[in-house]
This record gives structure tokens, C-alpha cells and sequence, in this order.
């Protein structure tokens, strides 16, 4: 068995961005931006209102040497629309957020602070003030500049930019396609009646629910039984399709473990096998030219621990994410614990309050623990009593 930083060095170094594809900006979100992006506009592209009120130019003599001036209202500018007309001195324009400021007004003034019967309006000279509420033409951007670098994950706020640029599709890594199969006698399908020493089959939907909430998607195939030649069909076929396969079950060393062998029949390269860690050791990795295959254990929440420690940041590394493994936080432990095993622990663990606390129900099969976890700390192998108030090694999820 290998460590655990041991595994993620073999495996991330294996691992390098996806070609980069077109797509369009309306269903860029989570993807991560391939190349530099620069506008091919500048914003705003004249002087803009940031407030609904009056416009008014500063220069009038007039205004300078009355506590309050009341100014003819010479027209109306809205967002969309431009004042064509000459603005004359001592006059104001009605104008509203996002409208083209009239040439020579170089103030506006807020409803909330003037008086108006609609034809007229009255404002204190102190609330004059050069440039008061515009927005200057390029004070956004400017045609030319750089507006999202090189590896920028295109969240909603950076789809909002760019559509206003008028980009309409970006250069973004792409994400990988994935497969999931569950493998083994016993599974059956919920809903189906079971006869005795089976069980329901639900690493697939765990798994896709999974991926779905960090922004992948996946294909879950029919389960496989534990017969060779059918798990070999199905797993050929999935690696000819897919470019990340991964399996739940099969892979500890029982006369009915069949999947590393047939992955290695069918040409996979063990990246590594078995891991000094619990839950979850005996996982897989292997690759084949540019396709990743994980083997999972069938204990739900060994597989999960195992999707979240080692697929997930693999994912998102072909994805082209810089930080692509789960944050991590020293947080101070809530409780007294004893730790006393020869191999790492990942425990479920839920953060309240700026602590952590170490949940019941830590076996491989329990998933009730699980739903309530947001988080999982990590206790090197050894003896050793922890007290409150300790810092450990936590892992966050991305709930």
C-alpha cells in the first residue's frame, strides 16, 4: 500500500487539461476559460447616468452664487435614448439610470434631492458638483483591454460581463464525459422486490448526484454482474465512449473481485492500487492513453470518501481548474477524541460555530451520517489523544 499523498502525487501528475472547445457564453457556466478574453468594446460607450435625476452643467455662472436654483426642465433622456437637442445655459434635463448624459452637463443631480413641478426644478447648488453621478465613457472597460485572463472559471457574474461585452461564445477547456458502473450479484434496482442476500444498487445515483453538484455530468450504466466476459463488454465498451470510467465494487482481492484484472486485460495502466487510508482502500486508479478509470469499493461511504478525496479533484484538473483539490482548514476539534489505528482516517465531520465535530456512524457502509456531514477530517494513523480546542487536518466539501 501506497500513502495518501503518495496516490494523489502518482495520480494528479498524471493528469494534464482536456483540448479546449467553442462554446456559447449562455452555457459557459463552471467552465474554465482557455485563453485570455479582451473586449472588442469600450464601457460605458458614452457618459452615463448612475442615478435617475436632473442633468445639469456646472459651468453656469448662475448657479454658483445662489444657495438653491431653479432650472427650466428642457427635456427627457432615458436608458436607450440620447438629448439631440442643444442644452442651453441654466436649464436641466430630466434623465434617468443608464441614459447617454446631454453634451456640456456634467452633473446629476438625484430626484431625492430636488424639487420639481414637472416643468421646473429646484436644487440646492451644493449637490453641483463636476462629474456628481456619471459614469465616464471607459470608465468599465475600455476596447482593447483584458477582460477575463486565462483560467478564470466563468461563474454567473463573468457570463453577465461578457454578454454585455457582446461576446457570445468563449475558448474553454473542456469537461470530461463520465461513466458509472456499479458492479456485482447482489444489486438491484429500488423499487424491485429483493430475494434474500440482495441489496438495493445506490452508488450510481450517490455518485451522479455528486458530479451533478460540482458541475458534471454522468452516464450511469446498467449494473454488471460479477461474470467476466460480461464486465468486460460493458467496460470496453464505456472506455471507447467515455473519457473518465468509474466502477463501485469488485476491486479487493475476494475470488469474485474481477474488475482489476479485467481492466488490465483490457490495457489499463495502474496509476495505483490500494492506499494506507479508511475508508476506502482498496481503490483503483488506472489510465489508458488519455482516459481515467477509477475502481471504487462497493461500501457507499467508502466510494464517496474515495469520489470526493481522489475523482472529483481529478475532474476538475482535466477541466483546466487551478485549485482543483478540497479546501482544507486546520479548525479546532469540538470534543475530546482517541485516535488509535495503523492506517490515515478520513472521518465524516460537520463545522458549526468555527468547530468541528466528529459524527457517529463512521462505517464504510453508513451514508445516514454522511448526509449530515459537510466536511472531513483527516487523523494520521498512530495513537494519540485529542483534546478540544485541537486543530486537525479538515477537508471541506462542496455542499
Amino acid at each position: 500500500m501506497i500513502s495518501i499523498s503518495e496516490a494523489k502525487s502518482l495520480l494528479f501528475e498524471s493528469i494534464e487539461p482536456l483540448q479546449p472547445t467553442e462554446v456559447s457564453t449562455v452555457t459557459s457556466e463552471g467552465y474554465i476559460l482557455a485563453d485570455n478574453l479582451f473586449s472588442n468594446i469600450t464601457i460605458p460607450m458614452f457618459d452615463q447616468s448612475a442615478m435617475d435625476g436632473y442633468a445639469v452643467r456646472v459651468a453656469d455662472n448662475k448657479l454658483a452664487n445662489q444657495e438653491h436654483i431653479t432650472l427650466p426642465v428642457k427635456g427627457e433622456v432615458q436608458a436607450g435614448g440620447y438629448f439631440n437637442n442643444s442644452m442651453p445655459p441654466n436649464s436641466a434635463v430630466r434623465i434617468f439610470t443608464g441614459a447617454a448624459v446631454p453634451d456640456q452637463t456634467r452633473c446629476v443631480v438625484r430626484q431625492e434631492y430636488v424639487q420639481t413641478d414637472g416643468k421646473s426644478v429646484t436644487i440646492s447648488t451644493e449637490d453641483i458638483a463636476s462629474e456628481n453621478n456619471i459614469r465616464p465613457a471607459g470608465s468599465r472597460i475600455k476596447k482593447g483591454d483584458l477582460a477575463l485572463k486565462k483560467g478564470t472559471k466563468l461563474t454567473p457574474a463573468a457570463i453577465g460581463f461578457l454578454n454585455a461585452l457582446g461576446i457570445s461564445e468563449a475558448e474553454v477547456i473542456q469537461k470530461p464525459e463520465v461513466a458509472i458502473l456499479a458492479t456485482g450479484n447482489e444489486l438491484r434496482k429500488p423499487g424491485e422486490e429483493l430475494q434474500p442476500g440482495e441489496i438495493y444498487e445506490s452508488n450510481s445515483s450517490m455518485l451522479n448526484a455528486a458530479l451533478q453538484q460540482s458541475g458534471f455530468t454522468a452516464q450511469a450504466a446498467e449494473p454488471v454482474r460479477d461474470i467476466s466476459n460480461e464486465l468486460k463488454t460493458s467496460l470496453e465498451n464505456l472506455l471507447n465512449k467515455f473519457d473518465v470510467v468509474i466502477t463501485t465494487g469488485g476491486i479487493s482481492v475476494g475470488k469474485y473481485d474481477l474488475v482489476k484484472q479485467t481492466l488490465e486485460e483490457l490495457g489499463v495502466e495502474q496509476i495505483f492500487y490500494k492506499v494506507k487510508q479508511k475508508p476506502g482502500k482498496p481503490i483503483y486508479a488506472g489510465k489508458k492513453e488519455n482516459k481515467l478509470v477509477f475502481a471504487l469499493p462497493g461500501n457507499p461511504a467508502s466510494a464517496l470518501v474515495c469520489f470526493y478525496e481522489y475523482v472529483l479533484p481529478s475532474l476538475k484538473k482535466m477541466s483546466g481548474e487551478p485549485d482543483y483539490e478540497l479546501p482544507k482548514k486546520s479548525i479546532p476539534l469540538a470534543h475530546s477524541f482517541m485516535m488509535n489505528d495503523t492506517r490515515d482516517i478520513f472521518f465524516k465531520a460537520k463545522i458549526k460555530d468555527g468547530v468541528v465535530t466528529i459524527l457517529g456512524g463512521q462505517g464504510s457502509d453508513m451514508l445516514q451520517t454522511f448526509a449530515e456531514a459537510n466536511a472531513l477530517v483527516l487523523l494520521p494513523a498512530g495513537e494519540k489523544q485529542y483534546e478540544p480546542g485541537d486543530n486537525v487536518e479538515t477537508h471541506l466539501l462542496p455542499l
